[in-house]
């Protein structure tokens, strides 16, 4: 799935001014980034192949129903292939996704965007990453341990749903903004500007 399908230039802009005037509150560091899937899904791609194999196959046997049972096993193979380019549509292919599969790898993607956008180095340990997964429809906010060490259990849960109800309707840039400003107010209770108030990483959206 192509972020450039949800997001324009300017949108992207938008999210990074809105990062910037957030951070002038606090000395958290917020770090938004979204990718268009967070894994391949093989298992899923043969699924949707086999699935549609078996449809096509059936349905060329209600029309031929004369013809010689290795006709049919034959006419499965060009189906298989076809079948893998309905990969390409994503609304499809989320429905061939299991729960577990989702769980694990948006989450190992989160994981790998906070460590390599170095959230886990920031003096105070107050870097916030908020991921999203537009495929999956999925949302993650990772805070570092200085941040988890003072915010009660759940606080991210309200302004994870209110993104993904955004990204449902297909308003990614609004629901950034709107998710960037709550978790600035959160940063700003616990980690407040001081006089230096040091920018330790980019504000910019991190698209991959």
């Amino acid at each position: 799935m192509k972020v450039e399908k949800f997001l324009t230039k300017e949108d992207k802009d938008l999210i990074s001014k809105v990062v910037s005037e957030v951070e002038k509150t606090t000395t958290g560091e917020i770090v938004p980034m979204v990718v268009g899937a967070s894994d391949t899904y093989p298992a899923a791609s043969w699924r949707i192949a086999i699935v549609f194999a078996l449809l096509l196959t059936s349905f060329f046997y209600l029309l031929f129903p004369f013809l010689d049972i290795l006709v049919y096993l034959l006419f499965e193979i060009p189906a298989i292939f076809l079948g893998h380019f309905l990969v390409q549509v994503p609304g499809l292919k989320r429905w061939f996704l299991t729960r577990n599969e989702v769980d694990q790898e948006v989450l190992q993607r989160a994981m790998q965007g906070f460590l390599d956008n170095n959230l886990h180095a920031t003096e105070q340990r107050n870097g916030v990453l908020i991921f999203v997964s537009l495929l999956e429809h999925r949302v993650h906010i990772l805070a570092d341990k200085g941040v988890n060490d003072v915010v009660p259990p759940g606080t991210w849960d309200e302004i994870v749903m209110n993104l993904i109800n955004h990204i449902r309707k297909n308003e990614v840039q609004e629901g950034f903004c709107k998710a960037i400003e709550a978790c600035g107010e959160i940063l700003k209770k616990h980690f407040p500007k001081t006089k230096e108030n040091q920018n330790e990483l980019s504000n910019k959206l991190v698209v991959e």
